[in-house]
């Protein structure tokens, strides 16, 4: 893969991946300090999608199964449709605090 520094600045990094970078393992520090804990989290992670892609399929199953339930989704859905259209989030969320409210550690302050 040959780097072009024009395209670096403009694509973002995911296009710049190879085509095959999904095949390759990523290696990093902790894959040799703490392997069974590593292979133990992702082992947890993949078992954790299947349940709630199930979970989700269950939820949503009848909906799409019963005649009609897509179309009827769909059209319940239209009220949105000029909200993302318009694209301004402020108008659909409202705009956000500019300033964060301070925040006081449960350790520093003492029961009165």
């Amino acid at each position: 893969m040959t780097f072009d520094s024009a395209a670096a600045v403009t694509a973002p990094w995911w296009d710049q991946l190879p085509e095959d970078y999904y095949l390759e393992a990523v290696r990093t520090e902790l894959d040799a300090i703490e392997p069974l804990k590593i292979m133990s989290t992702a082992a947890l992670d993949c078992i954790q999608r299947s349940c709630l892609g199930r979970l989700l399929l269950m939820a949503m199953g009848p909906g799409l199964v019963k005649p009609g339930g897509l179309r009827r989704q769909l059209h319940q859905a239209e009220f949105y449709k000029p909200l993302a259209e318009a694209g301004n989030a402020d108008a659909v969320l409202g705009r956000q605090p500019v300033a964060l409210v301070p925040w006081k550690s449960l350790s520093a302050s003492a029961p009165e």
